[in-house]
């Protein structure tokens, strides 16, 4: 039987693009025709509302409840367990992954045992070059550059100070954005698969990390219309629009979820030219691809722009496919689960697939991870969002706190605690889903579990009452 190969495709920070179409063409029309090909995840939430725990919960199978990259003083790291790079090259095979965003690397622990990574792809670079920015107070500069470059009482020079920050900064952040671009990416992995043999190459599995949708939004590349130079879409920022609608500044037509929208053509063009390349390559002639989003991305729902923070609808329901291709053709779909899942029992079937080209059985594998993993979750851990102040960061993080989510067929739950467990409540989760009282038992429960685990190191756990240690197992906690 001939060898296979895994591909995992992460579309960073993706919504589902056919919400956001408003009756208009297709924003991602390459994805929508790749799709009929292949199966999609109707039932699939983010383990996290941000990038690095829900690619660990996805690469490792680690719960996100047990990252706490967020705690302060933290010296953990996820957790080691063995990864979908590690089982693949156990198997024979090869790995490598290509991953724009800084934050999904080895040294994080959040992309582990790839044999290589980043080859040939300088998006390592452009990560330092961001953090530089980033943490030299320049988003400090940029919010006062908001108000100088609109306000009445700022006067010409303060307004030519303003404009040639912006036009500078801008000129960082698309240098940036061309070096983890998914042009780029596209670029390198050529070079990379050129470089294999002709002939009795071992299996391949690739993971890539696509942030074309993610912020910052450039004018006229990942986003907004390029002949408006007077918007905030070409400010190298992440922070700067958390918390108001900083693209559209004094009546600016161009809105953040336009520009959103706008980088989903992007991503759409960039995901053709990597399913091409492949192709080209002969990568896909027997495969497993997997394309989803790591989290989602809020467009001014809730009176909050950008990801993280939070675990509503928008945020944590998430798009993706699942394609087999036999002998350069793609099978017919195979049977996914109708039972909402997370990015753990991604993992679980992710590590099932082998290189010897057995065929794929994608339900039996995620059912038996429902059944011992739980129903499907999605945690956040941290403090909310601030506007940037100080030379770093002067406006003070608020308290850390935790939230957990419990989605099930039809119901969900969410509650929240504070950053050592206590005061353990239920919030609302804005969701069409009813509410569930059994699974906001869960979510409480893993909530309590957690302030007995120390910030670093180890030590006992705190005793779980018994009754509901014993319903938790029932339900098909380990």
């Amino acid at each position: 039987m001939a060898p296979r190969n895994l591909i995992v495709i992460v579309a960073d920070t993706l919504r589902d693009p056919h919400e956001l179409q408003n009756g208009g063409p297709p924003l991602m029309p390459f994805l929508d025709d790749f799709a009929r090909s292949g199966a999609r995840f109707d039932h699939l939430l983010a383990s996290s509302s941000w990038t690095a725990p829900a690619h660990v919960s996805l690469l490792t199978g680690v719960d996100p409840w047990e990252t706490h990259f967020e705690v302060p003083g933290a010296a953990r790291r996820p957790p080691a367990s063995e990864s979908v790079a590690d089982k693949w090259t156990k198997e024979g095979g090869v790995s490598a992954a290509f991953s724009a965003n800084f934050v999904v690397t080895p040294v994080l622990g959040t992309a582990t045992g790839y044999t290589r990574f980043n080859p040939g792809f300088p998006a390592g670079t452009a990560g330092k070059i961001q953090l530089a920015l980033q943490f030299s107070g320049y988003e400090r500069l940029l919010y006062w550059a908001v108000d100088a470059r609109h306000g009445a009482q700022t006067g010409a020079v303060g307004r030519a100070g303003a404009a040639a920050l912006t036009w500078g900064g801008s000129g960082f952040c698309r240098t940036i954005g061309a070096m983890r671009s998914g042009e780029t990416m596209v670029r390198s992995l050529a070079r990379f698969l050129r470089r294999r043999p002709a002939q009795g190459a071992k299996p391949l599995h690739l993971f890539f990390n696509l942030v074309e949708a993610h912020e910052p939004y450039l004018l006229g590349d990942n986003g907004g219309p390029p002949q408006n130079r007077a918007d905030l879409a070409n400010l190298p920022s992440i922070n700067l629009a958390r918390l108001t609608d900083a693209l559209a500044p004094h009546g600016s037509p161009t809105r953040f979820a336009d520009v959103y929208r706008s980088s989903l053509v992007v991503l759409d063009r960039a995901l053709r030219e990597l399913i091409e390349t492949l192709r080209r390559f002969g990568v896909l002639e027997n495969a497993v691809v997997l394309f989803l989003s790591d989290h989602g991305q809020s467009l001014g729902e809730h009176g909050f722009y950008g990801h993280g923070y939070y675990l509503f609808d928008e945020l944590v329901k998430i798009p993706a496919y699942l394609w087999e291709f036999k002998d350069g053709k793609p099978l017919p779909p195979t049977s996914l689960p109708s039972e909402w899942i997370d990015q753990r029992h991604l993992f679980d079937f992710l590590a099932t697939v082998t290189p010897d080209g057995a065929p794929v059985a994608a339900l039996e594998p995620m059912e038996a991870s429902l059944a011992r993993r739980g129903p499907a979750c999605s945690y956040f851990e941290g403090p909310r969002p601030r506007p940037p102040g100080g030379f770093v960061f002067k406006t003070p993080r608020s308290e850390i706190y935790r939230m957990l989510r419990v989605q099930g067929e039809g119901v969900a739950t969410m509650a929240m605690s504070n950053g050592l467990g206590e005061e353990v409540r239920a919030v609302p989760t804005h969701s069409t889903d009813g509410p569930a009282p059994e699974l906001n038992e869960i979510a409480q429960h893993i909530l309590k579990s957690i302030k007995a685990a120390p910030v670093a190191g180890s030590g006992p756990q705190s005793e779980l009452d018994a009754k509901v240690d014993a319903r938790l197992k029932s339900w098909g906690y380990d």
